[in-house]
């Protein structure tokens, strides 16, 4: 549910950056880009924690096992 609610966060930054810039006001169209980086900000914190409740992070996951020579 997060994650749909933080997609629709960036969207509606997107908008208001788009908005800012038609119209010519600098002050929202920042407002827009904040926006969409605290919305993906908080996506790769829910990254984070469900490899963590996974038990692993995603460079162990994808990391090739040291072979003994």
């Amino acid at each position: 549910m997060d994650r749909i609610r933080h997609r629709a966060e960036k969207i509606a930054g997107r908008a208001q950056e788009a908005v800012g810039a038609a119209t010519g006001n600098r002050g929202t169209a920042n407002a827009g880009r904040r926006r969409q980086f605290t919305s993906e900000l908080k996506t790769a914190g829910e990254r984070v924690k469900r490899a963590l409740r996974q038990g692993r992070t995603r460079r162990q996951e994808y990391r090739p096992r040291r072979q003994d020579y």
